[in-house]
């Protein structure tokens, strides 16, 4: 009996170790989050914009009450978690933006870059240490599949929209603790990759972490042309030259005339200027060098420009005053999912005032955002949180989409950049062939229609997208114009509501869609299914400000209806 009342008392004695170890910091780290709240409160415009204020101090209460039973770092991540609901690509844990030792203590890295491509996860870069794996497709983090981790790490992460949450998720996949947190399985920091390579053979791969400043030091350098020996790229291993967006890593921006195509190409990384005014020179210049060449083409690439601030308003006129060149076949800008902040306000003015084409991806920034980061540190953990100072109303107060969205999709796929290509360029160069789509959809269906009603119409709907869906054109987009003609000529009220609905199902990450079709309910007396709409609106983008007006009115209204039909009585 004396024995197990010993063991008893031994099994309490390591419990009580554990837990008072896990413990030693919690009020710390509550006094740390209840100062990130009262600051971000303070500081931020509208900090519950995107997101139900109760709900987020609902979540901020939850994550105290896990505190003991989490490690530091695990906090940390937590932290990251809470701040990511804000939805903000200008408000969150920012990282690379301290040299404090405890704040650093919590971001070991591997020092591989991993890259959501369109045909799957790569190393796209490693440490030359570890070059076996370059260029080898990840299908599993330890124990979870790659899809699924990068899910899990989506929800650490701060971002306007999903794609710029996604721009961000190369940095999480390399991240000790954000894997961590999200239960891959890792042991003694160390991360087994289930991989894959060319040969299509399946193999396991152990990688050690190294300290986060050292990693994020060694891709930056590399990737602004300063050390060639210690980071390896994937496209490093091909025989054909840099595209002509990589071709100068460490130059902000810069222009290139491409006589075969008659094309001026102007590359935009960084919207700050080399010396006060410069941005004012260089856009006079392109704009005389096109003048001069005899261009039919202008290209402003932004794809992979995170910002700066707002000098695009000399280039704007520049080509607004030149009739010839603000054609959707002569002006295009290329996006992706790093463009944001600044650069989206540089996408934006060009969306609103010039008939450019938009090529490439989905922007990780919202026309109408939050912007202007402060940096404040929370005062116990030292952690680096950026918050957002102003609200940038670049467009209308109605808009509703989440990003600007390209007129055509052309996706990177790793063959692309292993092999140097550059998808988007082609595209381009070759704009003749599909450069009449638009219209042919708008003629095709409307004659269907006219011709053979609804189930004519839906018919050639199906076909067209079916038979030039490899071009990317934007399915959305055509609706969405389609709609202006659809709405005066319809033939019954059924027709256009289910057009509406084949938007949604066409669409269902658009709120505008489902704000469409709420809309339709609503005028029709639906107001179940309007109010369903509306929050399905707001499920894909809680800052769908015009949704949460017509939905809070709606109930409004119909409350009222209630209240004096029962009077009445």
């Amino acid at each position: 009996m004396n024995q197990i009342k010993f063991i008893i008392l031994t099994i309490v004695i390591m419990t009580h170790s554990i837990f008072a170890q896990i413990n030693k910091n919690t009020e710390k780290w509550v006094q740390d989050i209840d100062y990130l709240i009262g600051r971000l409160e303070t500081q931020h415009p509208n900090v519950y914009a995107n997101i139900n204020k109760n709900e987020f101090l609902d979540a901020a209460e939850k994550l105290k009450k896990r505190i003991p039973d989490l490690s530091d770092q695990k906090v940390v991540f937590g932290i990251h978690e809470l701040m990511a609901k804000i939805k903000d690509m200008h408000t969150g844990i920012a990282l690379w933006q301290t040299e404090d030792s405890t704040a650093l203590s919590y971001y070991d890295m591997y020092p591989v870059f991993m890259y959501q491509f369109s045909d799957g996860i790569f190393v796209k870069g490693i440490s030359a240490k570890h070059k076996k794996i370059l260029g080898c497709k990840v299908l599993k983090f330890g124990n979870l599949t790659a899809d699924d981790t990068r899910d899990k790490l989506m929800n650490l992460i701060n971002g306007d929209n999903y794609n710029g949450r996604l721009a961000l998720c190369d940095l999480y996949f390399s991240l000790v603790g954000a894997l961590d947190y999200c239960n891959v399985g890792i042991t003694d920091k160390k991360l087994v990759l289930t991989l894959q390579n060319e040969l299509s053979e399946q193999f396991e791969y152990t990688i050690e972490p190294m300290p986060f400043m050292e990693v994020l030091k060694l891709i930056i350098t590399y990737r602004n042309g300063q050390n060639k020996k210690g980071f390896l790229e994937l496209n490093d291993v091909s025989n054909q030259p840099l595209p002509l967006y990589l071709s100068k890593p460490g130059d902000a921006y810069w222009y290139q005339y491409i006589p075969e195509h008659k094309t001026m190409f102007v590359y935009l990384k960084e919207m700050q200027p080399k010396s006060e005014g410069d941005f004012d020179r260089f856009y006079k210049e392109v704009l005389e060098k096109f003048d001069e060449k005899g261009a039919e083409k202008l290209v402003l690439d932004v794809r992979n420009n995170g910002g700066g601030d707002h000098f695009e308003m000399p280039l704007l006129k520049g080509i607004i005053a030149r009739p010839n060149l603000d054609k959707p076949d002569k002006l295009f800008v290329i996006i992706g999912r790093v463009t944001g902040s600044a650069s989206q306000h540089f996408a934006t003015q060009f969306d609103i005032y010039t008939n450019a084409t938009f090529v490439g991806e989905n922007t990780g920034g919202r026309p109408n955002h939050y912007g202007a980061q402060r940096m404040f540190t929370l005062p116990n953990s030292k952690l680096p949180v950026r918050t957002s100072q102003i609200y940038h109303q670049d467009t209308t107060e109605w808009e509703m989409a989440d990003c600007t969205r390209p007129d055509f999709y052309i996706p990177l796929s790793s063959k692309n950049f292993r092999n140097n290509e550059d998808p988007v360029l082609e595209f381009i160069f070759n704009f003749d062939n599909v450069k009449n789509l638009k219209e042919q959809f708008k003629t095709e269906l409307s004659e269907a229609y006219t011709n053979n009603g609804y189930e004519g119409l839906e018919k050639v709907y199906y076909n067209f997208i079916k038979q030039y869906k490899a071009t990317g054109i934007n399915k959305g987009m055509l609706i969405n114009d389609f709609l202006f003609w659809l709405l005066p000529n319809k033939k019954s009220i059924e027709d256009y509501a289910n057009f509406l609905t084949l938007y949604t199902k066409e669409c269902p990450d658009w709120t505008e869609s489902w704000y469409a079709l709420a809309q339709r309910n609503e005028i029709a007396g639906n107001y179940t299914q309007a109010e369903k709409y509306y929050k399905k609106a707001l499920t894909v983008f809680p800052g769908n400000t015009l949704a949460k007006r017509m939905l809070k009115l709606m109930l409004f209204k119909n409350a009222y209806a209630y209240l004096f039909n029962n009077e009445n009585k």
